[in-house]
């Protein structure tokens, strides 16, 4: 599937996802992309912390190596630990707002994208597989440990909360999607997202 934001392969699997979207206008997203990176960034960081990792999201100083996989080279400000890739960020802005959204991967082999993208060979598949794992990693692979989605999903939303001083705890409101919203994201899959048209359009 095609993200508004554009960007470069992503598995969705055994993570922990996040998206902001606000006006333009809005304190946040003020001062362009890069400056807003790093304030959601620094949230981020405050969330992962408070559980023992050290992570880090700084400015790149060189141009980046283009590879298929999104994991595999960091942005501005996207997050790293021990210098690898950690969470994968993106953002768009248009008709006067703003979307970033991103992908936490929580546990697993980093690589597995791998055996979906397409490869000359099966020694260049195993090849990337490596290169992946050398810039890339998971929240399990930084702390050593385990971590539950729940607990982590509450940590992460009190330090956005309180590094943006908002409480969004008190906003939150979990629910499933009504029928309606289901019959509609399958009609969406079936006649956009799914079809061969979307997919492989340039």
């Amino acid at each position: 599937m095609r993200r508004p934001t554009g960007g470069r392969a992503i598995l969705h699997r055994h993570e922990l996802t996040y998206s902001l979207a606000l006006p333009i206008d809005h304190p946040i997203a003020v001062g362009g992309i890069i400056e807003s990176y790093r304030r959601i960034s620094d949230a981020l960081l405050s969330g992962l912390r408070a559980l023992g990792l050290q992570a880090n999201a700084d400015r790149m100083t060189d141009d980046a190596h283009l590879t298929p996989v999104c994991f595999e080279t960091p942005s501005h400000y996207e997050i790293t630990f021990d210098g690898k890739k950690l969470i994968g960020s993106a953002q768009v802005r248009r008709k006067g707002g703003m979307l970033q959204h991103g992908s936490l991967p929580l546990t697993g082999d980093i690589a597995d994208i791998c055996d979906v993208l397409v490869y000359p060979d099966e020694a260049a598949r195993a090849a990337a597989k490596l290169d992946v794992r050398a810039h890339a990693t998971t929240l399990v692979d930084g702390l050593c440990g385990g971590v539950g989605c729940p607990p982590l999903k509450s940590l992460l939303v009190e330090h956005i909360s309180a590094a943006f001083g908002v409480d969004f705890l008190a906003r939150l409101t979990s629910r499933d999607l009504t029928p309606d919203e289901l019959a509609h994201a399958e009609q969406l899959e079936r006649e956009i997202y799914g079809s061969d048209e979307w997919t492989f359009r340039r």
